[in-house]
């Protein structure tokens, strides 16, 4: 895959999931952050804009909408403009607009969306604006029909890529807080242990604990989403049986989360792994696989 096609594919993910958190958290910052080469770029600009959160989120969307319709020029094009507009952003505050200005004047200048797309990339557009007509609407898909298998694997591969990064946060965040914390081990149990030396923890690492937890809380509602999406189409598994184990996978991670969600102390949740239900290793690259497969099958 060019960087031009995972330039678009992040951009279209970014999109998605923005469009399912109305405002701008964790989860759609690490999702935007994995666009190449302007990801960590927008989201400085998206925080150093000084317009309402509101203004803001309108504004992203159509920047994503048109960064997933970007050809090789336009691309070439935004990498030599965009950190410039970083730099005015740290000085007004108002680049967001003008990096929508930006997108939307070099398609147009470069041939505009309807001329400057082939057959098969119309093909893709029309096939993504259904699945996002069909996320609205359903959840139960056909598992014989091939717009159904299209739009449930992409669009569990969608949900579940930022959870790695979220993850890797995680980790990063917990050995920070037990750093030298009399005591405290880490390891598998890292969240207990996180949770039973709470009040040992130094003063000033309380703000990371808080942003341990709000990582864990949206990591919660994507694992809540796909535990949604696994569970009413497991017919999809006779494709990859390892989603019956992602399954339950998540189903013992969100005990886990209800049985402490109460508990000011939990910022932290690992499950499954003792119980014989780790995360399945392999599942995204099975993912890939697949799609891969369906795309040859539609002919796209």
């Amino acid at each position: 895959m060019s960087l031009l096609e995972k330039f678009r594919e992040h951009a279209s993910e970014a999109l998605d999931m923005i469009r399912e958190h109305p405002v701008l958290n964790v989860a759609a910052k690490a999702a935007i952050s994995q666009i190449p080469v302007v990801g960590d770029l927008l989201v400085e600009v998206y925080e150093s804009s000084r317009s309402s959160e509101d203004n803001k989120m309108v504004q992203l969307g159509r920047v994503l909408e048109r960064f997933e319709h970007f050809q090789q020029q336009e691309f070439e094009s935004l990498k030599a403009r965009l950190p410039n507009i970083v730099v005015q952003t740290r000085k007004n505050g108002q680049a967001l607009g003008q990096v929508l200005e930006l997108s939307e004047g070099l398609i147009k200048q470069i041939g505009g969306l309807s001329e400057g797309i082939d057959r098969n990339h119309g093909e893709i557009l029309r096939i993504q604006e259904e699945i996002r007509t069909q996320s609205s609407k359903r959840v139960e898909l056909d598992s014989s029909y091939l717009g159904d298998r299209i739009f449930f694997f992409v669009h569990l591969r969608r949900l579940l890529r930022p959870t790695k990064a979220l993850f890797f946060n995680q980790l990063k965040l917990a050995d920070a807080i037990l750093h030298n914390v009399p005591g405290a081990p880490s390891g598998d149990g890292l969240d207990d242990d996180v949770r039973r030396f709470h009040d040992q923890v130094p003063e000033d690492r309380r703000s990371a604990m808080r942003a341990l937890r709000r990582h864990t809380d949206d990591m919660q509602k994507i694992h809540r989403t796909v535990h949604r999406l696994l569970g009413r189409n497991r017919a999809f598994a006779e494709d990859i049986p390892e989603l019956d184990e992602l399954y339950d996978h998540l189903s013992m991670w969100l005990a886990k989360y209800e049985l402490l969600r109460t508990d000011d102390r939990m910022c932290l949740v690992f499950a499954g792994a003792a119980q014989g239900k780790a995360f399945p290793s392999e599942i995204e690259q099975k993912l890939d696989q697949k799609i891969a497969e369906l795309r040859g099958e539609a002919n796209l």
